[in-house]
């Protein structure tokens, strides 16, 4: 399946090229960034799980990996690119990101008022 694509300039002036959705292998690559760690115990009838929270940036990364294109024409380390970049780029081409990976059956089930 072909994966179109999306150009878009942040306001500090920085080309991107983004893939318009990700796949089912992207999703779980990203979501498995939270499993990989996570410590389970149990207190009598009482379980309790932790996740790091350093692993909200890896799945950053891995979205970030997983719909980038290029950034200002380029297409080799992308995640560098964007995380070397000025707060507000970085931000808004996260926030992009977010847009296109966020789960979308939620907004699909709510009802329409």
């Amino acid at each position: 399946m072909e994966n179109d694509t999306i150009a878009f300039t942040t306001k500090g002036g920085v080309a991107v090229v983004l893939r318009t959705f990700i796949t089912g292998r992207q999703k779980r690559y990203i979501t498995d960034a939270f499993l990989e760690d996570v410590q389970l115990t149990q207190a009598g009838d009482k379980q309790n799980f932790s996740v790091a929270a350093s692993k909200a940036n890896v799945a950053t990364d891995r979205a970030l990996e997983s719909l980038i294109v290029s950034v200002n024409g380029k297409t080799d380390n992308v995640v560098a690119a964007v995380l070397d970049l000025p707060a507000a780029d970085s931000d808004e081409i996260i926030a992009k990101v977010n847009e296109i990976t966020a789960d979308k059956k939620k907004d699909e089930t709510t009802p329409k008022t």
